[in-house]
């Protein structure tokens, strides 16, 4: 791995307080390419987000962009990519956010059989981020309490720093008022991980996120996901028609979570508190 002692500095571009090499990647997104960085001053490792601003041409990327950027100033917690620093050039907009070491869920889902404790122990680190969503003082300027709704949870959003997990891009987060029994837009984030209320168009809430960890932690049990996806009203007629099927004997508690995680009607779906506070997660550490 690429250090600031083995830099190329022949590369090497100053933002700010801030330096990176371009032509060291760490991964790329839907609008941009992520690259490791450093302080100037401490030499303290970061990640920063590069979109060119000619990914900025519609008005929807352009909002999706700032939508994370105004998430990210005012969400904080020990398992949320915190944002350092944002500014723009002429050609570019950066964001410099926490470094993690240990990769995406993703990288490990390819490399790893997660074993049913090792699930639980990321889904349980998940639910206890949410939960710190839920006590962030939130308030728009009539003094309603917000409440923060991810949207788009699935394992290339879940990074690992010092093996704990961390939950990154809140490109398509949104703020909704905490009393808002639901709400209704047009649909974002992967299918395969969607809420049924989603996928279908309809009014939701913040439960579409807990029916993402749901589908998560089935696919690090089992390996694969519990309904195929296609397109995505195909996937919300399997949903409707499929029973969730369970390929491998897993624990009764293990069971029971998953199903009421994945459970088709909002108001019978666990909530946060519910999940966290699970008998299957009675003998996991986090």
């Amino acid at each position: 791995m690429q250090t600031s002692q083995n830099l190329n500095y022949t590369s090497v571009k100053q933002i700010g307080d801030y330096y990176y090499d371009p032509s060291a990647l760490l991964g790329k997104g839907s609008f941009g390419e992520v690259y490791k960085a450093y302080s100037c001053t401490t030499q303290e490792e970061f990640a920063v987000k590069v979109i060119p601003k000619d990914k900025l041409a519609t008005k929807k990327v352009e909002e999706v962009i700032l939508r994370e950027i105004e998430i990210l100033q005012r969400v904080q917690g020990k398992q949320i990519i915190k944002m350092h620093y944002y500014t723009q050039t002429k050609n570019n907009l950066y964001i410099f956010l926490d470094y993690c070491d240990g990769g995406s869920l993703q990288d490990h889902i390819k490399k790893h059989k997660f074993t049913e404790e090792e699930s639980l122990r990321v889904i349980k680190q998940v639910a206890d981020a949410f939960l710190a969503f839920q006590k962030l003082d939130l308030y728009d300027e009539n003094g309603n309490k917000y409440q923060v709704v991810h949207r788009d949870l699935k394992p290339d959003n879940i990074l690992f720093h010092k093996s704990k997990v961390k939950l990154a891009d809140f490109g398509f987060a949104k703020f909704i008022p905490e009393d808002e029994e639901s709400l209704k837009h047009s649909i974002l984030g992967t299918y395969k991980y969607m809420a049924p209320q989603i996928l279908a168009k309809e009014k939701y809430n913040a439960k579409c996120d807990i029916w993402s960890a749901g589908i998560i932690l089935y696919q690090l049990i089992f390996g694969k996901v519990p309904w195929d996806c296609f397109n995505h009203m195909s996937h919300y007629n399997d949903i409707k028609k499929d029973c969730l099927q369970f390929p491998n004997p897993i624990k009764d508690e293990t069971k029971d979570l998953i199903k009421g995680m994945l459970t088709l009607e909002e108001d019978k779906r666990l909530s946060w508190t519910e999940v966290y506070n699970h008998p299957a997660f009675k003998d996991i550490k986090i």
